[in-house]
């Protein structure tokens, strides 16, 4: 999902949930799928979305 062309405002909950699990997922399988870092990508996911949010 891309977020430049929305208002924060227009976003749900459910919505922004979805992103980071996706995004955090995407994470787990380019660092080999191992076990033990899901907090650490679900972290970092929230980062990317928080900056990606504050670039539009």
């Amino acid at each position: 999902m891309n977020f430049k062309n929305l208002n924060l405002s227009e976003l749900s909950t459910q919505e922004l949930y979805e992103w980071v699990k996706d995004k955090a997922y995407q994470l787990y399988i380019m660092r080999g799928k191992r076990p033990g870092s899901d907090w650490e990508d679900w972290f970092d996911a929230e980062k990317m979305l928080i900056k990606e949010l504050l670039e539009k």
